[in-house]
């Protein structure tokens, strides 16, 4: 099936979903004050009478007139709403004929008119704008039972939820979900999003937070975080509520998921917990970091873990679906929110995530060497175990008006454990086997770590005077052994081939401390305009100590390979900071002053490093709000980032003998200035947006592997500082509903250019890195009874050499979705998938076509309360992960073998210990009666 064809049928979904309507009225009138005069800017929505259910909305313009389109024969409730005047809402019947119906003017009440002819019964109007919050009435947007808060928000105008759960309101990336204003296990919005139940949830509350400074001092510094808050109707603020689900297959696939919540008050309690063979999502990227020990892919190689879509390099099950290889997980949490009084609020949580890999993989690498290249073929297979254990506790005490303290701490702990196997062989353009390896390694670890924050912040007496000290402490400890056995062959040229057998046991202990603390002065200038002074010191220090054995002919000290080596980095930074803070406007100044000491003992060679930095780091940030929706800004700022551990330590690293890394003492820190600018536009009455963002990076002394390979196509790597490197990425977003199709489509661009400097065998070589991607998706509006969207996604890639043109390579990779829901009966659900990911033969031979369909059907029992559903995940078992990736150095493809076509049986239930969990959507209602009208 070509791409013709899939565009094709994604079309006859979506115009078959727009033809779904019957015949349509278009609504027109006027909202005006007791007086008669117009009033702009009025909330005008139209709800189906049965359920409450969102049919149309609109808002009265500079006449005080309103247009609502397309609007079905059947019986609704027209409601008005306005800032400073009461609501109003009538009953409406509109018959099935198409045309336009003048409704009479619709007066509204100031409030503080007294209400005699109006009856109120509480009815909420579905959505509101509250100055820089919008706000949905949950209960006017019908979603499916036992439906999460992540089913709730595809639900909402102006809300986007992505395949594997992130969320873009406005526009913008959300960044936060706040339940009744509080944290819900840290700050991972899906945690809330996919495990919450949907129907527990009153409203929907979306705003740009600012950050606790400026909500403390009242001194607005320009921060903002898009944030979700959730709001639990009234009788799910005390009591019991949750869901579980399990589910059995074929290929003995299981599943197994569950929360519960006891709110009161004072207090509210959450626990969830998961288990599934799935390849479902577990846990967050944060944990799997852990899991990596916080460095990435492998010991000591500095490794860039790469994500490309739905697959990826490293077989991360991140997405919601189909990830790749095989994989158990298993999570579970405690989350408690308490106040201890009106001063004092408290806020822990325990997240236990775990996760078991196997990994069956081929990848294929074209590496340059200045003059020539050569191939890389390894085959592997890994098993790998880890387990994580992450606690976050919040204590803030507000004192009195003038004093607020805020003590944090985060503790973890991490188990990991790996086996693996793998077959490498190097070869020439002419196919020339060069060298070749069969090795296998064992490895486990322990982690531990944690931090400790202490901030007090303190105003002055005069508005914007104020002071704010903060301390904070952070310790590490790792440990780490590991197996390695090679048998390594290399052929040269000329002469025998030579047979190399390499049995080692390698241990590696590691340890960091740190600790530091800032005080801030702000004085107020004048009006809107403020100085802050600061100043800030760290002191880190880590120790590691590796230690190697030869196993062959007998056990003995390896002491070209073991290491023991202490690092220390110490910095002073002051600095003065000038804020205009105005209505619309916000400017910041700022300019830093940082030295810092750079100290490493080479303890098992008798060596010492000693280098000092210094450094001015000015800033600059400008806001211009041209109303609560639509924004501009511009950033300037520098940073100074050190060298790791692992790049500043000469220990060699052989787990790969073909591939060898070692550290280099003689590193300097990277020097970035980063220029960036940001545009958001956003219509709250049309759910028009669009958000646009450029940045550039220039880094000095930038930290690249230079590499050298000798004859027989051995490597070594080891970091250097280079002249320069440029970033520059640039992002674009639309999203418009297309009224007269009853759709909403969405345009994403995405541009990527990196410029960079790589060194092998000491021969300089630019390399040009491009990325482009573009997505169209649309969806239908009314989702009700068919709920369908479609999306086609286009990435091309390329790579530009400087010193030889014949290693130039790009690639174009496609991917289509489709996703159709139908409900054709009350208690039933139908739902389909596509997922078609077609990747271009341009630089790693033919091309690869990758079609993935889903298919389910669902019933609802027991007062909706229990559902029964049968899935079946890849009914042509065609899965496999693929990953494409371009670096300074080398091209590389990654397949992998992947789980491929199950089906699965699974029960859900919703728990709840309130009364009234069965009745329709929406709550109490309100009946209204308009004078005039």
């Amino acid at each position: 099936m070509n791409s013709r064809l899939i565009f094709a049928l994604l079309a006859m979904l979506l115009l078959g979903a727009a033809r779904l309507g019957a015949q349509t009225v278009t609504l027109t009138g006027t909202v005006t004050d007791s007086t008669g005069a117009p009033l702009p800017g009025a909330t005008v929505t139209l709800l189906r009478a049965k359920d409450s259910v969102l049919t149309s909305f609109g808002a009265s313009n500079a006449a005080g007139t309103f247009l609502l389109r397309r609007a079905p024969a059947g019986e609704y409730r027209l409601i008005v709403s306005l800032m400073g005047y009461e609501q109003a809402a009538q009953p409406l019947r509109i018959a099935g004929t198409e045309g336009t119906l003048a409704l009479p003017p619709i007066a509204l009440l100031s409030r503080a008119v007294t209400l005699d002819a109006v009856t109120i019964e509480a009815e909420q109007t579905p959505i509101l704008i509250r100055k820089d919050t919008v706000e949905y009435n949950a209960g006017s947007f019908a979603t499916q039972p036992n439906a999460v808060v992540e089913d709730l928000l595809k639900k909402l105008p102006g809300v986007e939820v992505a395949t594997d759960g992130s969320i873009k309101a406005q526009g913008e990336d959300v960044r936060r979900v706040l339940v009744d204003g509080k944290e819900f296990f840290g700050t991972d919005p899906k945690i809330a999003t996919r495990n919450l139940p949907a129907d527990a949830i009153n409203k929907v509350q979306i705003f740009d937070e600012r950050s606790e400074a400026a909500r403390f001092t009242g001194v607005d510094d320009g921060e903002r975080e898009k944030t979700i808050n959730l709001t639990l109707k009234d009788d799910k603020k005390q009591g019991v509520f949750g869901n579980a689900t399990g589910g059995y297959g074929t290929s003995n696939r299981f599943t197994f998921k569950g929360n519960v919540n006891r709110f009161a008050p004072k207090v509210k309690i959450s626990a969830l917990g998961m288990l599934n063979n799935t390849n479902q999502q577990g846990f967050t990227f944060e944990d799997y970091f852990n899991f990596m020990g916080g460095q990435g892919m492998g010991g000591g190689r500095g490794g860039i873990i790469r994500i490309d879509g739905s697959n990826n390099a490293t077989g991360l099950p991140l997405g919601s679906g189909l990830g790749n290889g095989f994989v158990t997980t298993g999570s579970g949490g405690l989350n408690l929110s308490y106040d201890l009084s009106k001063k004092t609020e408290f806020n822990a949580s325990y997240f236990f995530s775990g996760v078991g890999r196997t990994l069956d993989q081929y990848t294929y690498r074209e590496q340059f060497t200045g003059e020539r290249s050569f191939i890389t073929q390894d085959t592997s297979a890994q098993y790998s175990a880890a387990y994580n254990h992450r606690f976050n506790s919040t204590l803030r005490y507000k004192a009195d008006s003038l004093q607020r303290l805020t003590l944090r701490t985060r503790l973890g702990w991490n188990d990991s454990y790996s086996e693996s196997s793998a077959s490498r062989i190097s070869l020439t353009p002419e196919n020339q086997i060069q060298s070749g390896n069969d090795r296998s390694t064992d490895q486990d670890g322990t982690r531990m770590d944690g931090e400790l924050s202490l901030n007090y912040q303190l105003r002055l007496g005069k508005a914007g005077r104020n002071l704010g000290v903060e301390a904070l402490a952070s310790g590490q400890l790792s440990r780490q052994h590991s197996g390695l056995s090679s048998i390594n062959r290399l052929f040269p040229p000329q002469g025998t081939p030579l047979l190399d057998t390499l049995l080692q046991d390698q241990s590696q202990r590691a340890s960091q401390i740190a600790y530091g603390g800032e005080l801030t002065y702000m004085e107020p200038l004048g009006s809107n305009l403020y100085l802050q002074g600061s100043y800030a010191h760290r002191n880190y220090t880590d120790e590691s100590d590796q230690e190697v054995y030869d196993l062959l002919p007998e056990r003995r000290f390896n002491a070209g390979l073991s290491n023991q080596y202490l690092r220390g980095f110490t910095y002073d930074r002051g600095g003065l900071r000038l804020i205009f803070s105005g209505s619309k406007a916000n400017f910041q100044a700022n300019l830093d002053g940082q030295r810092a000491l750079l100290r490493g003992d080479l303890i098992s060679l008798g060596d010492t490093i000693r280098q000092t930095f210094s450094y001015l780091l000015p800033g600059m940030e400008y806001t211009y709000r041209f109303a609560n929706t639509k924004s501009l800004s511009t950033e300037y700022e520098t940073q100074v980032t050190e060298p790791s551990v692992q790049q500043l330590s000469p220990a060699v690293d052989n787990r790969d003998p073909l591939n060898v890394y070692a550290g280099n003492p003689e590193l300097r820190p990277e020097y970035a200035h980063t220029l960036s600018t940001r545009l958001m536009l956003y219509d709250p009455f049309t759910f028009m947006s669009f958000f646009a963002m450029v940045r550039a990076t220039y880094t000095q002394q930038s930290i690249v592997d230079a590499i050298s390979v000798d004859s027989l196509l051995r490597q070594i790597r080891t970091p250097v500082n280079t002249d320069e490197a440029w970033r520059l990425t640039a992002f674009a977003s639309f999203s418009t509903p297309v009224k007269p199709l009853k759709l909403r489509m969405s345009l994403n661009t995405n541009l990527s250019y990196n410029r960079g400097i790589a060194f092998v065998n000491q021969r300089q070589n630019t390399a040009d890195r491009v990325t482009a991607s573009g997505e169209l998706r649309l969806e239908n509006r009314n989702k009700k009874l068919v709920d369908v969207s479609a999306a086609a996604n286009l990435s091309y890639n390329t790579a530009r050499y400087s010193e030889n043109a014949e290693f130039n390579r790009s690639f174009l990779n496609q991917r289509y979705t489709a996703d159709l829901m139908v409900k054709p009966a009350s208690r039933w659900m139908l739902r389909s998938g596509l997922d078609w990911s077609i990747y271009g033969g341009e630089t790693f031979g033919e091309a690869q076509s990758v079609p993935l369909l889903t298919a389910g059907i669902s019933r609802y029992l027991m007062k909706n309360r229990l559902a029964v559903e049968l899935s079946a995940f890849d009914l042509l078992n065609q899965n496999q992960g693929i990953s494409r990736s371009a670096d300074l150095t080398y091209v590389e493809e990654v397949r992998t073998v992947t789980l491929a076509r199950y089906a699965l049986l699974t029960l859900s239930y919703s728990l709840s210990g309130f009364g009234n969990s069965g009745g329709p959507p929406g709550g109490p209602r309100m009946m209204m009666r308009m004078n005039g009208g």
